[in-house]
């Protein structure tokens, strides 16, 4: 249980920056593109203000009943990108509630969504959460194929902050199947990204 909550803690670091950049980015394309209350932009702002509940620990059945609601209206308004945003906000939600099914079941519409859109980074994003999905219900095989398409997905990216916390999740997912040769080498590779960029906090 300790490193499953470890592993949840590691999510939000992990996320924190991307999804802010990206947020920002968003709102400033829907904006140029429809105005500051255009319904994609109003879709957008709902969104992140589920994503900064979730980042401050709360993932109530209220904050998610909100989401599910955020995801109604983007798919109401045929918003595809909305749609994905907040089906990922539901799978950190129902991630932090042990709901394993549901909580798959949001990461593979939303990936599949963003495959359509081209948003890679997304998209590798929900692979990872996949992969924390079924090391949660300790299902250990089926989360290391998980990290390894994330990884490929990051490494295609050269994001080196994003293969730290990959590599860091996959070598304690491999020191738990016993595949103590590789955990060790996933292990360095967390560390050496880390330590590339400046960062080595936590990983010694």
């Amino acid at each position: 249980m300790t490193r499953i909550i470890i592993t949840i803690i590691l999510l939000v670091q992990f996320v924190v920056t991307i999804t802010s950049a990206q947020s920002n980015t968003r709102n400033e394309r829907t904006g140029q593109q429809n105005g500051p209350y255009s319904t994609e932009s109003h879709v957008d702002r709902l969104n992140s203000t589920i994503f900064e509940q979730w980042a401050n620990g709360n993932f109530s059945d209220s904050v998610i009943h909100e989401a599910r609601q955020v995801l109604e209206i983007a798919r109401e308004v045929e918003y595809k990108m909305g749609e994905a945003d907040a089906l990922t906000n539901l799978v950190r939600l129902s991630l932090l509630q042990y709901e394993s099914s549901i909580s798959l079941e949001y990461a593979l519409s939303a990936i599949k969504l963003y495959e359509e859109l081209g948003e890679t980074e997304n998209t590798g994003y929900n692979l990872m959460q996949i992969g924390v999905i079924y090391y949660t219900s300790q299902n250990l095989e089926k989360s290391q194929e998980y990290y390894d398409k994330a990884i490929e997905v990051f490494t295609s990216l050269q994001n080196e902050e994003k293969l730290a916390t990959l590599y860091y999740l996959s070598g304690l997912n491999n020191t738990e199947l016993g595949n103590f040769r590789v955990a060790l080498e996933q292990l360095w590779n967390a560390y050496r990204y880390k330590e590339a960029l400046n960062n080595t906090q936590g990983m010694a």
